[in-house]
């Protein structure tokens, strides 16, 4: 019997038949274990006709390829490229915004992709919004693209676009017409806007830090401190730190978000970040902070008060190749979800490492009263990027002045006004 699989990025059942894939008509959403009863009878009828039964007529919605590149071709090898060429990083995003074009149009032209298709596929998005499903519960919860994800995924199907004028498989014609579709602009779409980052209160943060692990809680003070990003020190390690002056370290990652710009990413730990780093360094090039480390010497503790006998079936029960091992690095991630997890289960508003660097920008401009130049040196960003996504200082300034000329104003118009007889 030839069975039924599901393919979820196109929404589409299919059969496997003699090594040639055969698409079942109808839709069969992704979240749908079950396939819908008409494409349950459409693929009973495609299973009579590939078993040989000619009183089935040939079905007419399986597409017929015209020998031209298709976007499912066009993706398809762009994220070959991807993978190999841009690294482990940038692959995922561009498979999940792959995933969504080849979704929408599969079997259409590549040369036929232009600026109207983009719209579409753009309002196409602003409709259908996207599943996320829950690890813990396996719930499936709906939501909208916002309008900046919506401009980001537009401006990376041009970047794949791009990349096929490299190739010379597509027209720099085709690519330059894309380049006509304008952005969509807040308050003139029906897409959401996306929740902008707060910076996170020191009172929260001396909360949560004694529900965290060492590592976690010295990873949050070294970011509070310095302003890094959540990946910088995840993958901190001992040859990266200059010592050479002990008023200031000087931490020169080798990866970082924007290495692959030809910037240097340059940070600074003075006496207190250089207290929380001194128990953690270490003699080889392996990264500071251990998940890998940490269980083991969890495990360790706990070997040792145990008060009962071990007995020689549980001197060492650990798997020989375990599915999901504990890693050399924390990742992003994991460093979040830690982080999460302590704020659930202790009921504190929950935060996330981000936030915590834009505390630190906001710390800056707060009490020193620099400017977004100065700020962007200490985050690694570009100045405007500084302005656009720190500088909620300014808020803070205005208010101050506001109040000084009100009571100024007070008091010439206490100056200004005759006796009361």
């Amino acid at each position: 019997m030839l069975k039924l699989s599901h393919h979820k990025i196109m929404q589409k059942g299919y059969v496997t038949h003699q090594s040639k894939r055969h698409y079942v008509p109808g839709k069969w959403p992704r979240e749908m274990k079950k396939a819908p009863a008409e494409v349950q009878a459409a693929y009973r009828l495609l299973v009579r006709r590939l078993l040989g039964d000619k009183s089935v007529e040939a079905q007419a919605e399986e597409p017929v390829l015209s020998g031209e590149l298709t976007i499912l071709e066009l993706c398809g090898r762009y994220l070959k490229s991807c993978k190999e060429e841009e690294g482990p990083k940038t692959f995922p995003v561009m498979r999940s915004v792959v995933q969504g074009l080849v979704k929408f149009c599969p079997y259409l032209p590549a040369k036929d992709f232009g600026p109207l298709k983009l719209k579409q596929y753009r309002d196409h998005l602003i409709q259908i919004g996207y599943y996320r499903v829950k690890r813990s519960t396996g719930e499936s919860t709906h939501h909208q693209y916002t309008r900046s994800g919506i401009n980001y995924t537009t401006k990376r199907i041009r970047k794949i676009f791009r990349w096929a004028v490299g190739q010379e498989i597509v027209s720099a014609e085709r690519h330059q017409s894309l380049l006509s579709v304008l952005p969509l602009r807040t308050g003139r779409t029906k897409a959401p806007e996306a929740k902008k980052i707060v910076q996170v209160s020191d009172e929260i943060v001396s909360r949560t830090l004694p529900h965290l692990s060492a590592p976690i809680a010295a990873m949050v003070r070294l970011q509070h401190l310095t302003g890094m990003r959540p990946g910088e020190v995840c993958r901190l390690s001992t040859p990266e730190i200059d010592r050479s002056d002990p008023e200031c370290w000087i931490y020169t990652p080798a990866e970082h978000k924007t290495a692959h710009l030809d910037k240097h990413r340059v940070v600074a730990f003075a006496a207190t970040a250089q207290a929380v780093l001194e128990p953690w360094l270490r003699d080889d090039d392996k990264p500071l902070f251990s998940p890998a480390e940490r269980m083991a010497a969890r495990k360790l503790v706990l070997r040792q008060n145990r008060k009962t006998k071990v007995q020689p079936s549980q001197e060492d029960r650990s798997k020989p190749d375990p599915k999901k091992a504990p890693g050399e690095a924390y990742t992003t991630l994991s460093y979040g979800r830690a982080i999460a997890k302590a704020c659930a289960d202790k009921g504190i508003p929950s935060w996330s490492p981000n936030q915590l660097r834009k505390r630190a920008a906001q710390r800056v401009l707060e009490t020193q009263g620099l400017d977004a130049k100065d700020v962007s040196a200490l985050l690694g960003n570009d100045p405007e990027v500084a302005k656009r996504f720190y500088l909620e200082a300014a808020k803070t300034k205005a208010k101050s002045v506001a109040l000084a000329v009100e009571e100024v104003g007070k008091v010439s118009q206490e100056k200004s006004s005759p006796p009361v007889k």
